[in-house]
């Protein structure tokens, strides 16, 4: 036990013997649109009470018990996560699965276990804490929606390019296995070099998806082959050749167990036929109707223009395939590949609607420390500015607390908390509450932060060209670890 709320409620880490009943709290709780209980939130809470997850364990989880029923009257768990920010290692805890049961609503029971997760993540070394949850509900704990959450382009299922009578598909999607993961990681930081924050998977975190996780969200992970003698050569962008129409490249059924069709012989050509180009990534089941891309990523030998089409026939037929084991019509497919990705441009009038992005929540409790770990961004950033050299002071107001930043040579030197006074040092920026957290995460340039609020401001020329610098609008794609 962690600590008795009151006489009835005790707040106490989970263990192994309380699978069962967080599965069936969390999926009745996290219920489908028709009320029943998710099955694959069921999953997904099996899967982290196993033991076997790279970056949690069964005791993650915090749970409410009201001892009188010995029931869970509320629950929630943190998730460590392995993020990057613009290539600086940013350790995080993702807070989730936060549940209350009706009856033991509006006592405070979340607000218990916020206090103790943020406590763990404190402890773990982690510099913020990140959370996708329901409009306003964690700003009462902290948190600002400052980063985007996926967003991207879609584009009906008739739009899907068809093959001509007398062409075959020039490329394969088939299963990633364990023997990929050096070219998953390779793909992925090669995509991550485009983004501000990322998520990085190590060796054990690869498998645990290949493998292992189950349930809401649990991602296809595929590989994409060029097949040797389809199509023209490479780069021409052909799709003329031999072999049979198949838009999925022989890859169905909706689990790795039943789609691995095609991972030796496929229409005819063996695997040593066929040499990978990309990777791929999509839920199992359908959001919306629509079938979503979730990573995307080539080698430097291959472009969109090339690979696209064939990547818009496979998510069409499969998602075709998993609507009518749903029960539904397949409304649309998509790319959510964040604000930015290049098979946006490649593939432009096949993806013609923009899908905008939700938000991640971001609580970070020590400015200062974070800013001083991702010190050699903003480092980079002044290096390659006009301001390259400077030295001097930058302060930060958040009007009842700010941060003091020095510069030396260009560099960051120093950072460390400072209190804001009626009279600010000259080179003063100003930020409401936690919109600076917007800039931080380049979700917004200083520009649009104050054009927006007033309150937000620069008392020098200096000072909004130094923030404007350091912390630039830019891109990110974060496929979190659940």
């Amino acid at each position: 036990m962690i600590r008795r709320i009151d006489d009835d409620l005790k707040l106490r880490r989970a263990t192994p013997t309380d699978t069962n009943a967080l599965a069936e709290f969390h999926a009745r709780l996290h219920s489908l649109p028709d009320g029943s209980p998710d099955p694959g939130i069921d999953e997904w809470v099996r899967c982290l009470m196993t033991g076997s997850h790279p970056t949690f364990e069964p005791e993650d989880f915090l749970i409410v018990e009201h001892e009188p029923t010995r029931s869970i009257a509320s629950s929630l768990c943190l998730i460590d996560q392995p993020w990057s920010y613009d290539g600086v290692p940013l350790p995080a805890g993702r807070p989730e699965l936060v549940a209350t049961a009706p009856e033991f609503r509006r006592r405070g029971l979340v607000r218990e276990q916020m206090e103790v997760v943020h406590e763990w993540s404190r402890d773990r070394g982690q510099l913020m804490q990140v959370i996708i949850g329901i409009p306003w509900f964690y700003r009462q704990f902290g948190y600002e929606m400052a980063l985007d959450y996926y967003g991207g382009r879609s584009g009906c299922a008739p739009l899907a390019p068809l093959l001509g009578a007398h062409e075959s598909e020039a490329f394969h999607f088939r299963p990633a296995t364990a023997d990929d993961i050096p070219l998953l990681k390779e793909l992925a930081a090669k995509g991550a070099a485009r983004y501000l924050l990322t998520c990085t998977r190590d060796d054990a975190t690869w498998r645990y998806e290949l493998e292992t996780a189950r349930g809401v969200n649990q991602r296809a992970v595929r590989i994409i082959e060029r097949i040797d003698g389809y199509g023209g050569d490479d780069g021409d962008g052909g799709s003329g050749g031999r072999g049979g129409n198949s838009g999925n490249g022989g890859d169905r059924g909706l689990s790795d167990e039943g789609g691995n069709g095609g991972a030796g012989v496929h229409d005819g050509v063996t695997e040593t036929d066929a040499r990978p180009v990309g990777i791929l990534a999509h839920p199992m089941r359908l959001h919306g109707g629509a079938l979503a891309v979730t990573l995307a990523e080539l080698s430097v030998n291959h472009t969109w223009h090339e690979v696209g089409p064939s990547m818009l026939r496979y998510v069409a037929s499969l998602g075709a395939e998993i609507a009518e084991g749903e029960g539904v019509e397949l409304a649309a497919y998509s790319l959510a590949l964040g604000s930015e990705h290049p098979a946006y441009h490649a593939l432009g009038s096949l993806l013609p609607r923009e899908l905008k992005p939700y938000a991640w929540y971001v609580r970070v409790p020590d400015v200062p420390r974070l800013l001083m770990a991702v010190s050699p961004a903003l480092d980079r950033r002044l290096a390659a500015s006009h301001l390259r050299g400077l030295s001097g002071e930058l302060h930060l107001s958040f009007y009842t607390s700010g941060v003091r930043i020095e510069l030396r040579g260009g560099r960051v030197r120093e950072v460390a908390a400072w209190e804001p006074s009626s009279e600010a040092p000259p080179h003063t920026a100003a930020f409401p509450e936690l919109s600076f957290l917007q800039l931080l995460m380049g979700r917004r340039a200083f520009d649009d932060l104050s054009d927006m609020l007033p309150d937000c401001s620069a008392s020098s020329s200096l000072a909004r060209d130094l923030v404007s610098t350091l912390f630039p609008r830019q891109p990110s794609a974060v496929w979190a670890v659940s």
